[in-house]
């Protein structure tokens, strides 16, 4: 009897033994931000497919609920995006037709993004002005070390240091003070 579903055509369809996963997003991710990675299907000698089909599932298990998106790019490669909604251990096992392939699962440590000083911009009056019992205000937007919009989560997080200069006019003298 021959079987002509491709899910068992050794001959024309990926094996999971033999194909592989590789990314940044498997390595390491950022919470809120899309992580990526590529999924190649190789036959039954290891050569990579020239052609998609094959049925490729990713689950994501950790400390939120991620839903993998996987494109078939129909040229034997797979790309697959994800974005977790917290920090913390997830697992992503990567399957074909029900069998996980070599290293499946893989841990991940997913990290919040943090801003970085560097990247960091002052915006506001009070940055070049100020006048006694006035209230005066600057706002700071929070970028991480590529320069990514982020977010400062916790108060705390943030120092600010700042030099105060003034001049103070009185009747009798003029008094100077710095930093």
């Amino acid at each position: 009897m021959l079987i002509s579903d491709r899910r068992f055509d050794k001959q024309k369809n990926a094996m999971a033994i033999f194909s592989k996963a590789h990314g940044k997003g498997l390595e390491s991710a950022i919470a809120r931000k899309l992580a990526k990675f590529t999924i190649e299907a190789r036959d039954a000698e290891g050569a990579r497919m020239q052609h998609g089909g094959d049925t490729f599932t990713v689950t994501i298990h950790g400390a939120s609920v991620v839903r993998a998106r996987v494109q078939d790019n129909e040229d034997g490669t797979y790309s697959v995006e994800y974005k977790a909604a917290a920090s913390g251990a997830y697992s992503i096992s990567v399957l074909l037709y029900g069998l996980a392939l070599p290293e499946s699962p893989w841990s991940l440590n997913v990290l919040t993004a943090r801003p970085d000083a560097e990247q960091c911009h002052l915006h506001g009056a009070a940055l070049t002005r100020a006048a006694a019992r006035e209230t005066m205000s600057f706002e700071v937007s929070f970028a991480d070390a590529h320069g990514n919009p982020t977010h400062a989560e916790v108060c705390a997080c943030l120092t600010l240091s700042f030099s105060c200069w003034y001049l103070a006019l009185t009747s009798s003298r003029t008094l100077y003070a710095g930093p």
